[in-house]
């Protein structure tokens, strides 16, 4: 009995001490990391976030001071009245659906320390018409549903666009793929509706299923890379190209033959389909 009193009694304060250590400081609520000394910022308990969020480097708590290092999972989740945020250079990654349906948001400064944006992270901002994403960043996943982000750069650090990236982003009119990227995942720009035209550097070695799917006004696509890149024949829809009748891919002319034989690209190997880049 006295034993198992002592077990309880342990757990309980275990409990306590892990409820302690969620904490407010100046409204913005934190997990905090007593021993690596770092605080993650994580969504509120009862209310949402709004209006114009500044992120400090460091909070104090009894006493001492932790650093802000992490944007938890969900933090701003359905925080539609969330404007404009500030992201503090301490911080190295925004986790997965972050700022997800954050509808009234308009701004939002990354720093340079950034490595990582995780899956749906602005998925959802529908006021979205413009970010800055820094060159210290290697993946992108979560733009899909960001209704009015018209043009966006993305750094040449970047080696992967994930599934669903930039689906249905109604008013993306261009996009520039540095050569650092490796693979484009499925469904990346499908239901792009107002773009036009893109260009697919020679480091692309292989491409998503639905990868442009429903882009009904895609024109033209430029395929750089000498040797075919793999890719699986829904990439361009079900029907056709799955994008525009009128719809163009032009690849280099020396490796024309090579394009047209290849496991999934024989379905587009119609000279109207498929045509010389030089």
């Amino acid at each position: 009995m006295r034993k198992f009193l002592l077990t309880f009694l342990i757990l309980l304060n275990a409990i306590c001490s892990w409820a302690d250590d969620y904490v407010v400081v100046d409204s913005l609520r934190y997990l905090i990391d007593t021993e690596e000394k770092e605080a993650n910022l994580v969504s509120k308990k009862e209310e949402k976030y709004s209006g114009n969020i500044v992120v400090p480097k460091k909070v104090t708590y009894n006493g001492r001071e932790y650093t802000v290092t992490k944007v938890q999972y969900g933090c701003f989740y359905g925080c539609t009245s969330l404007t404009s945020i500030k992201i503090p250079s301490s911080v190295t990654s925004l986790m997965d659906y972050c700022f997800f349906n954050c509808t009234s948001l308009t701004s939002i400064e990354i720093p340079s320390s950034m490595t990582s944006l995780g899956d749906d992270c602005f998925s959802g901002c529908t006021s979205l018409t413009s970010i800055e994403i820094p060159s210290s960043v290697t993946s992108i996943g979560g733009f899909s549903g960001c209704t009015s982000l018209t043009s966006i750069k993305i750094p040449s650090s970047v080696t992967t666009l994930r599934s669903y990236c930039f689906y249905d982003c109604t008013s993306l009119t261009s996009i520039t793929i540095p050569s650092s990227v490796t693979s484009l995942g499925e469904s990346c720009f499908k239901a792009c509706t107002s773009l036009t035209s893109i260009t697919i550097p020679s480091s692309v070695t292989s491409l998503g299923d639905r990868c442009f799917s429903e882009c009904i006004n895609l024109k033209k696509i430029e395929f750089h890379s000498d040797e075919p890149p793999v890719i699986k024949k829904g990439i361009f829809g079900t029907i056709g190209l799955g994008c525009n009748d009128s719809t163009k891919i032009y690849v280099p002319g020396k490796s024309f033959n090579a394009y047209k034989v290849a496991e999934g690209w024989n379905k587009y190997d119609d000279q109207t389909q498929v045509s010389d880049l030089d």
